[in-house]
């Protein structure tokens, strides 16, 4: 979602250098973005102060003469190493005690930007600057050949419509769509002789695995489970080579769309309006009940609606659709 404002940022000043400073895993799709000079590894853990670590980094941004750093994240940790690397000009929203960190120090008002990628694109217009009604749309693209080599290992027929399912989600369960909801929608798509694979982290194997023990003993070796298997730039191989993704509100889902990918995407327990797939060719499903949207990690009530309540058949329908659009 970061990608909206480096695309703002190259308009306003095309000779400008975007160097990233993020953690290594996240390296593999910065690279895939056009507006992106270089990667800087930042890795600490969740919650870690690590001031040493911090103030060597930021002696290492100072030798490249950093005019501007837009703070994305909004704890006080994350804008200290701007300011302690002397950056000149640092932007960010007001956040955690950030006062003195940020000299470019911006309130949000959540209502007028309601969207994730919008509250990070309009950073970069200066205060009380008109803001344009649409965020840019992020966009990654692989190169023909570096598809076809990450995907001659995993012997994908390109003759055969492929179906990626992400039923994954880091955040929490309640984010999560049942396993056995999955497992009606791949049977499907295997009646449909579509070629099926399943994708996500070493912390998906779990729900994965739940999926094959749901489906009739007729498709369990008939699927291509790669759960835990995949690099991330394999992931955006995968993804890319897909012709419809099916995933949670997740970062999978967010490939998707900057892949510029047929997909459906399914909300839970978070809301549509603050952080949708952002992709002209995606059908969003969500469900309206009283206790939505809770934003927690497991369901509070413990009954587990806004997913419960987006049966099957729902997603079939929209499979259905999209697959007779394709053809």
């Amino acid at each position: 979602m970061s990608q909206s404002l480096l695309i703002i940022i190259k308009k306003q000043l095309p000779e400008a250098d975007i160097d990233i400073l993020a953690p290594t895993w996240s390296h593999p799709l910065l690279q895939l973005m056009p507006e992106v000079n270089s990667t800087i590894d930042f890795n600490t853990k969740h919650g870690e102060l690590a001031l040493g670590y911090r103030s060597n980094i930021a002696k290492q941004l100072r030798t490249n003469d950093y005019k501007k750093c837009y703070v994305l994240p909004n704890s006080f940790k994350s804008a200290l190493v701007p300011w302690l690397a002397k950056i000149p000009s640092r932007v960010g929203w007001r956040g955690e005690f950030r006062y003195g960190l940020l000299n470019d120090c911006r309130v949000l008002n959540k209502s007028q930007l309601p969207l994730m990628a919008s509250r990070y694109a309009a950073l970069a217009y200066s205060k009380g600057k008109k803001l344009p009604t649409q965020s840019e749309f992020p966009k990654i693209r692989l190169t023909t050949q570096q598809t076809t080599e990450l995907l001659t290992a995993f012997k994908l027929k390109n003759q055969v419509p492929t179906l990626a399912i992400c039923p994954g989600a880091a955040f929490g369960s309640a984010k999560q769509w049942p396993a056995e909801y999955h497992a009606k929608v791949i049977e499907y798509a295997l009646q449909q002789k579509w070629q099926v694979i399943i994708l996500g982290s070493k912390q998906d194997i779990t729900i994965s695995n739940m999926i094959q023990s749901n489906l009739s003993s007729v498709y369990t070796d008939k699927i291509m489970d790669l759960t835990g298997n995949t690099a991330l730039m394999e992931v955006i191989a995968l993804i890319a080579f897909a012709d419809i993704t099916i995933s949670n509100d997740s970062g999978l889902m967010h490939l998707a769309a900057a892949l510029n990918k047929p997909q459906i995407a399914i909300f839970g327990s978070t809301s549509i309006s603050h952080a949708p797939p952002m992709n002209a060719l995606a059908e969003a499903l969500s469900v309206d009940i009283d206790c939505k949207p809770c934003n927690k990690r497991v369901c509070p009530l413990k009954h587990h609606k806004c997913m419960r309540q987006i049966l099957p058949a729902m997603v079939i329908n929209k499979l259905e659709k999209m697959i007779t659009l394709k053809n």
